[in-house]
């Protein structure tokens, strides 16, 4: 009896080693996947920063404003002596280098919004897949935990008869305990290959989070 346990044993761990790598599988795939987490913190630190941008190009749109009109103010007219004219010369390329400045920084800005744009779509879409993962995973736990419970009912009613039958020496009730004996090793090979299954759906989900 007990070497034939010690078989039964061995065969599960040769099933087991050799059904890993398909277990392994479906989280190696959720390993791969951008991490959610990330994305939403770098489109919340991108947004921050171009808030920013945008409130400082708005203020220095308006000292923009502010200098141009102060320097057709201060330039009109041809009355105006050399100095001065040099000096409205110098305050006109500055101005000029000012609103160049401003306008490479709305471009950047505008480069911002549109990265924005494309992340906020990634992450929608990694939602939708994320959700769909969510729901495969769950289903397959669900299915994975009644094979369990269904190969615990059978492995109990098996041991039941066999250690009912286990001090009869009739050939006819031998037989017999050594057919249940079989179907208790088939049945604890399919208990262990399910409880693998159900553990690793119930890592997989807890990988996903609470979504």
């Amino acid at each position: 009896m007990n070497t034939r346990r010690r078989f039964h044993a061995a065969l599960v761990a040769v099933f087991v080693a050799a059904l890993a790598p398909a277990l392994l599988g479906p989280a190696g795939t959720a390993a791969t996947e951008p991490r959610l987490d990330r994305m939403l913190a770098t489109e919340q630190s991108l947004t921050r920063k171009i808030e920013r941008a945008e409130r400082r190009l708005g203020r220095e749109q308006k000292k923009l404003a502010r200098e141009a009109s102060d320097l057709e103010r201060r330039c009109a007219g041809q009355s105006i002596d050399r100095e001065r004219r040099t000096r409205c010369a110098d305050l006109s390329d500055r101005l000029e280098q000012n609103r160049e400045r401003l306008d490479r920084d709305a471009e950047k800005l505008a480069r911002h919004q549109e990265r924005l744009v494309k992340l906020s779509a990634k992450i929608a879409r990694q939602y939708k897949r994320t959700e769909r993962q969510r729901e495969k995973l769950s289903k397959r736990l669900a299915r994975a935990e009644a094979r369990v419970s269904k190969a615990e009912q059978q492995i109990a009613t098996i041991q039941a008869f066999i250690d009912s039958q286990a001090d009869s020496e009739a050939t006819r009730r031998a037989k017999k305990v050594e057919e249940y004996q079989a179907r208790l090793a088939k049945s604890e090979r399919m208990h262990q290959r399910w409880t693998e299954k159900r553990d690793e759906y119930r890592a997989a989900l807890e990988a996903l989070g609470d979504g």
